[in-house]
């Protein structure tokens, strides 16, 4: 194979120019030793038919109702930070009286609680973010199946894809790996999905702060996770918004090229 005007020809998928009938993916600079077979007799648009719909929805709504919900439910407790924070030493007393009674003259007084409307906004929020999680995943599942179809190299099933999500320590790295693979390989939209798992662990972060205002009851702490729990909430709707945006556009150009060669392609997966 000859690499001579290479350059010009941008990174995909294209018909083997060594003659093997099937796909070799070319990647911006260079003919790899990837390769793909190709058949005949399967409609380009099929390979769209499970995915786009439920892309659309994503992007349109379910993400961006995800951070203004967010973004809501944490301006509710900003407004009663004190109160939090008073109900984070409360819980603290309330372990040192159950622990240590026989030492403490009186069991702690709880504070004041915060108005329902703040607890709504939790509840409210939360679900958003359960539903934009799901939609999500879905939309996963149908872009990996994609994926495969186009004859990218998957290190996991669509559906395994989807339930590592679940899998303790396993979730720190195999869903992010998943999600790197809806593009082809050195595609530079890859970095989305692996900002995506530093934000991830980030939230780890996060959750050591929001345990540790337990133990030292410091507002300056509590400041802290406070912040960065909001940070990361947000960048993570975000980023899964940037994912489908990339994944969708490299796909849909895919796709394009094909139809423009008037040919077909043969899915590898069902």
């Amino acid at each position: 194979m000859s690499d001579q005007g290479a350059t010009e020809v941008p990174r995909g998928w294209y018909r083997d120019p060594a003659g093997s009938g099937g796909w070799r993916y070319f990647d911006g600079s260079a003919w790899t030793e990837i390769v793909q077979p190709l058949l005949q007799n399967v409609e380009v648009k099929k390979l769209r038919a499970d995915a786009a719909p439920v892309a659309r929805n994503l992007i349109s709504w379910v993400l961006p109702l995800a951070i203004a919900t967010a973004a809501v439910s944490y301006a509710a407790k900003l407004s009663y930070a004190n109160v939090a924070l008073a109900q984070f030493r409360y819980f603290h007393e309330i372990f040192r009286w159950a622990t240590n009674g026989a030492r403490m003259a009186n069991q702690p007084v709880a504070p004041t609680s915060t108005p329902s409307w703040v607890g709504l906004f939790d509840a409210v929020s939360s679900l958003v973010a359960l539903a934009s999680f799901v939609v999500f995943v879905v939309w996963q599942y149908r872009s990996t199946k994609e994926a495969a179809n186009f004859g990218y190299l998957m290190s996991a099933s669509p559906a395994f894809s989807v339930w590592s999500w679940f899998i303790p320590l396993a979730n720190c790295y195999l869903p992010y790996r998943a999600l790197a693979e809806l593009v082809p390989p050195d595609h530079h939209d890859r970095r989305y999905a692996w900002w995506a798992l530093a934000v991830a662990a980030m939230k780890l972060v996060a959750v050591g702060l929001f345990v540790a205002t337990f133990i030292s009851l410091s507002m300056a702490i509590w400041s802290m996770w406070f912040v960065l729990s909001l940070a990361t909430t947000v960048t993570t709707q975000l980023l899964r918004r940037r994912i489908v945006a990339a994944t969708e556009a490299n796909h849909l150009a895919f796709l394009e090229r094909l139809r423009a060669a008037n040919d077909t392609f043969h899915p590898i997966s069902a």
